[in-house]
């Protein structure tokens, strides 16, 4: 569906929802005073409001700008007969599309008008708060059409669906004459910009908005005399070079307070770990039925064989069970790999890090099958989420390859099935097909 135009006059009492939702505001802070009140209020609306003399936070903001050139834009005006032209995807995980009604002629305005261009959002939420701005080329820079452009950037809240009564938007669009004027060798050329806040399962968002002055004090985590700090450095004793051995430059090394002599070895791939039964146990779902449950012979042994896990996955999930930290992955195996023994050895933390990880660094269309397969292995929810909606829009591409294939041979889970047929069917829904063949 379209926007309803932006371009009506100031005093017009009738104009359509989704203008009154484009009411503009900047970043945050200053900015909002020098809005108007209703542009205020809507950031509001979305934001939450602040307390008087408290400085905003907001928090997990992401920007993407993507820029497209239609060639012989007047040609195209008259020859389109009211079809979309659909621009490029853009952003980390290509969750938004611009795209152009040339003559004008969309849903909610089938007569036709002005040149109409519009902002999709294609992920996977339901409320997504955004500022937006669509702008075109003029005289050597990128300019808001002057009939919008007291109102730029628009505050938006972009979601799967048009929800009217939460006031949701699939597409955000500026109708303007303007987009059909001065064209650079008969070519419009636009940008689209959009900064956003994107919900997410494992975080506080999408209560993005916290108040400075609550949050002032340092919190005690990882601070010195902290339980993060504390294991940290017990961690770091028992994993430091021998008593005598040397330092970086020939000398002695550093002398380090001994460490209190474990009461457990795991062993994997020939290395023998040290740790303490009471820790595993506490933070790590396997350890603490191995380890409590006397009908389990490893609860009595001083040694405990782990065949299963590779020893590089193992020492990082140490690493993270006393520290709360994670390795830095260099690459999506080793990501894959971690996922996996944390998925083993039941350390939620472990695999929140993972997923997110391979979502925000390995997430792409011709990865999202074998991460899709992954993340449903291994009960990963928010990866699993993210790559079902990659894989429903853009399924023409993911069903020429070779992963979708194995996939398919190898057969799916009746739940990942449903949840992959019905990922395709919104996506196909909301880029305005009528159906999709599978």
């Amino acid at each position: 569906g379209g926007a309803s135009p932006s371009s009506r006059p100031p005093g017009d009492e009738h104009a359509p929802k989704r203008q009154r939702l484009a009411a503009g505001s900047s970043a945050a802070g200053a900015a909002f005073q020098a809005s108007g009140p209703g542009q205020c209020q809507a950031a509001a609306e979305i934001f939450g409001r602040a307390e008087p003399g408290a400085g905003r936070l907001y928090l997990g903001a992401q920007t993407a700008t993507v820029e497209w050139r239609i060639e012989r834009f007047a040609l195209q005006r008259q020859r389109v007969d009211g079809a979309c032209l659909d621009g490029p995807k853009f952003g980390p995980r290509e969750p938004w599309q611009v795209f152009c009604h040339p003559d004008g002629r969309c849903f909610n305005q089938p007569q036709g008008g002005p040149p109409g261009v519009f902002l999709r959002y294609l992920g996977p939420h339901e409320r997504v708060p955004a500022y937006a701005t669509i702008e075109k080329l003029a005289d050597g820079r990128f300019v808001v059409p002057e009939n919008n452009a007291r109102d730029a950037p628009f505050v938006v809240l972009f979601g799967r669906n048009e929800i009217e009564e939460w006031g949701v938007c699939k597409d955000f669009g500026l109708f303007d004459d303007a987009f059909g004027r001065d064209l650079l060798d008969e070519a419009l050329v636009l940008r689209a910009r959009v900064t956003w806040v994107e919900p997410r399962a494992d975080s506080l968002l999408p209560r993005e908005v916290v108040s400075v002055r609550r949050n002032a004090a340092p919190p005690l985590a990882g601070l010195e005399g902290s339980l993060q700090a504390d294991l940290a450095a017990l961690w770091t004793a028992r994993r430091s070079a021998p008593p005598g051995a040397a330092g970086p430059s020939g000398g002695p090394g550093p002398a380090l307070p001994p460490a209190p002599p474990p009461d457990l070895h795991l062993v994997c791939e020939g290395q023998r770990f040290p740790a303490d039964r009471a820790i595993l146990s506490a933070r790590s779902a396997f350890f603490g039925a191995m380890l409590s449950n006397r009908q389990f012979r490893e609860a009595a042994q001083r040694e405990v064989e782990l065949p299963d896990v590779p020893a590089r996955a193992l020492s990082s999930a140490l690493r993270f069970i006393y520290t709360d930290e994670g390795p830095e992955l260099r690459s999506r195996e080793e990501a894959e790999e971690l996922l996996t023994a944390a998925s083993k050895l039941g350390i939620a933390g472990l695999m929140r890090l993972c997923s997110d990880c391979l979502r925000d660094r390995w997430l792409t269309v011709t990865s999202s099958v074998g991460l899709l397969r992954l993340a449903d292995e291994h009960g990963a929810a928010s990866l699993r989420s993210e790559a079902l909606a990659v894989l429903g829009a853009n399924f023409d591409q993911v069903k020429a390859t070779a992963d979708w294939d194995e996939l398919i041979r190898s057969g799916m889970n009746p739940s990942l099935i449903q949840d992959t047929v019905q990922a395709v069917a919104d996506a196909s829904i909301f880029a305005g097909r009528a159906s999709i063949k599978l």
